[in-house]
């Protein structure tokens, strides 16, 4: 009779411990920057009664960072844009992981030019298109500026579904990144064609893109 109310004790110790939970209380809600300091934080949350010689372990990369019994935190700060990976392990070796992305601080956003019309006849509209992603914020960015010889002539249409652009740099947060821009040219003045041997034709409006003048967030100084 004892035997069996041994046994069953024990068959009620580890039910208990089989159903402690791994609880996140602390961690970075999205990326943080090199140099900011973030902290991480679980707590284990037995259905009864801890052993008194429960533990929890929280490690970095593989690496032993902090432990403790029931609950544990630990601070820190990076010195270099990646990937960390966090594991919690339960005093019953339940595991759970989480990972925060460090970018480097106040980096200017990316973009290119993809498209734009080689050529409009005075009044008809001229269309260009392309990109353009933010190391911190993603997609899409706050503002992009379209510039005729050197005139700014509106912003450009934010959002575009660019999948490709979030596979390229393995962003996902890069999907929406296309944007796209057009304008009557009734308002701008009207240009001489030249061909190759510098030989003007009849006027008429032709328009050169060099290039994205300024990618903006709306941060300038």
């Amino acid at each position: 009779m004892l035997r069996r109310i041994l046994a069953l004790a024990a068959l009620f110790v580890f039910a208990a411990r089989a159903q402690a939970a791994i609880v996140w209380t602390g961690f970075p809600s999205g990326p943080v920057l090199v140099g900011q300091t973030y902290g991480v934080a679980f707590y284990d949350s037995p259905t009864s009664q801890p052993p008194p010689d429960m533990t929890v372990r929280l490690y970095k990369n593989g690496v032993l960072v902090s432990q403790a019994p029931v609950s544990t935190s630990y601070t820190t700060e990076e010195s270099t844009a990646g990937t960390i990976t966090y594991l919690a392990v339960s005093y019953t070796g339940q595991q759970a992981s989480r990972t925060v992305t460090v970018v480097a601080a106040n980096q200017p956003p990316i973009g290119w030019l993809d498209g734009v019309s080689d050529q409009a006849f005075h009044g008809q509209p001229v269309y260009a298109s392309g990109w353009a992603a933010d190391n911190e914020m993603g997609a899409p960015v706050t503002r992009v500026d379209i510039y005729i010889d050197g005139v700014d002539c509106g912003d450009a249409t934010l959002g575009g579904d660019r999948p490709d652009v979030a596979a390229a740099y393995a962003r996902s947060d890069y999907r929406s990144s296309g944007w796209s821009w057009n304008m009557n040219t009734a308002s701008l003045s009207l240009g001489d064609a030249y061909d190759h041997r510098g030989r003007c034709g009849f006027p008429r409006c032709r328009l050169h893109f060099a290039g994205i003048e300024e990618l903006s967030r709306g941060d300038r100084p």
